[in-house]
């Protein structure tokens, strides 16, 4: 859709007050001299001219934010969006004298709010309609009945009690969501899928060296290098097995982390040492699974492991 860096991503449940996405003005500042950029702000100033995305996630947090004060900030950031979703511009609080004041055109980028509220109705409305929504190809008029049985009659009306607890004037933000898509639980083979992508998306970057320079934030360095990892459809059966259906993929990808973390503590304590290299003098294992559906390391292909990668 867009490349990754038009792309915007703010935890909602983080945020202080609403100066953290849209700025401030201190002392009530119309120059600019005293005004500070918010994270929404400064994004969006330097993509007027180009498709961009912003994800919000755990939107609904946003009802719990209290300011350094005390003072509730539900209403006031809520009600900042009123200007980007109804007008397509946002005002710039601007910490450069020339930007206060002035209106951004934001017509160009899509917000997506992601929330956890109504996922108990989603994962009971899949529970009671597992036949229909599991056993076979969904068509168009499924997808319809989807839309008007879980979306119209139990999400909108959970989002419209939402905002209308904050103050009725937010149901003019609820009238501004296009749509609203449901995540429903993941089927066994999704699950599998997923599970099997999240634990290549580690073992993919161990082929190449290791990078352990200080100077780098964490997530730059990599501490296994050199060594191919053989998964299999078996690993990948084992490691969907973590997957816990409120928390979706966020339960395999917590899985997918222990494993690189055990494969870490392994190459730390010299362990992967005593792998065989191949023609290319890469160090080779593979990931084995243990009669207790723990994934482990060996040094030779195990015998009952299928479709070996």
């Amino acid at each position: 859709l867009v490349p990754e860096h038009d792309v915007l991503h703010i935890a909602c449940s983080t945020l202080r007050d609403d100066a953290d996405l849209f700025g401030s003005r201190l002392g009530g500042s119309s120059t600019g001299q005293y005004s500070s950029d918010g994270a929404l702000v400064a994004f969006l100033r330097t993509r007027q001219d180009r498709r961009s995305v912003v994800i919000l996630d755990e939107f609904e947090k946003i009802k719990d934010l209290t300011s350094a004060l005390g003072w509730d900030q539900a209403k006031k950031m809520y009600q900042a969006f009123l200007e980007p979703w109804q007008d397509g511009t946002l005002t710039d609080q601007g910490n450069r004298a020339r930007a206060a004041g002035h209106k951004i055109d934001c017509s160009k980028c899509i917000f997506i709010c992601m929330s956890n509220l109504g996922q108990k109705e989603i994962v009971e409305f899949a529970e009671a309609h597992r036949d229909r929504l599991y056993e076979r190809q969904l068509e168009d008029a499924d997808l319809r009945w989807v839309q008007q049985e879980l979306v119209d009659k139990k999400i909108k009306p959970q989002w419209e009690r939402h905002l209308r607890g904050i103050s009725e004037e937010m149901l003019a933000l609820y009238r501004r969501f296009n749509g609203i898509v449901p995540f429903l639980p993941f089927t066994e083979h999704e699950q599998v899928v997923v599970a099997d992508t999240e634990l290549r998306s580690y073992i993919s970057r161990y082929r190449n060296p290791p990078v352990l320079d200080e100077s780098l934030p964490m997530e730059k360095r990599r501490m296994v290098g050199h060594l191919v990892v053989h998964t299999s459809a078996k690993a990948a059966r084992t490691a969907a097995k973590a997957y816990e259906v409120y928390e979706g993929a966020s339960s395999l990808q917590k899985y997918a982390q222990q494993v690189h973390g055990m494969l870490c503590s392994r190459e730390l304590n010299g362990d992967l040492d005593r792998a065989p290299k191949n023609k290319k003098g890469l160090r080779e294992i593979w990931l084995h699974v243990l009669d207790d559906d723990r994934l482990e390391v060996a040094f030779q292909r195990p015998r009952d492991t299928d479709q070996l990668a």
